[in-house]
């Protein structure tokens, strides 16, 4: 990522670009897709064992349940992050890889956002770990929110890399 966006990404067609659509919309269906055949579940169940597994529930918090019971401010401060999202795709638009970082974790606030509205909290049900040490429980959004988050803070790095002294 760049400063300063150059001429060519603050011009061009569209408010933001397709590719950055279309990982919203892989990432809020892929979510919303999951979760309805989680919902059809009677029981937990068990993908590698006890270290993964379906288990469902509900969390009107945050991510890692924090800020339980706050009421509408998670809501608040999703909206206000997906508009931040929104004008940072639109100021990187000619940048595909930032695009769709940014498209991946819009579509993952979206499909938390959509859950929040529609039932007052958002379905998690990867529950994985070892014995009595879990991570805390999450969902198709929450991993695309952390594939984007990666993956922007990686590019930086991977398009830049650090360049080691000379040994002379």
């Amino acid at each position: 990522m760049t400063a300063e966006p150059t001429a060519e990404r603050a011009g061009g067609r569209g408010f933001v670009s397709a590719a950055f659509v279309a990982a919203v919309l892989v990432a809020t269906l892929a979510d919303q897709l999951v979760d309805a055949g989680v919902r059809t579940m009677d029981a937990p169940r068990d993908l590698l064992g006890a270290a993964l597994r379906l288990a469902p529930s509900t969390n009107d918090g945050i991510a890692f349940g924090l800020l339980q019971g706050t009421g509408p401010l998670p809501i608040v401060l999703a909206i206000g992050a997906m508009v931040a999202i929104v004008a940072f795709a639109r100021r990187y638009r000619a940048d595909r890889p930032v695009e769709l970082g940014l498209g991946l974790l819009l579509g993952g606030a979206l499909a938390n956002l959509i859950e929040r509205l529609m039932r007052g909290a958002v379905l998690d049900y990867v529950d994985m770990g070892l014995g009595n040490l879990r991570w805390p429980t999450f969902n198709v959004g929450d991993i695309a929110i952390s594939i984007a988050i990666l993956m922007l803070v990686a590019l930086p790095v991977w398009r830049d890399p650090p360049t080691l002294p000379s040994s002379q």
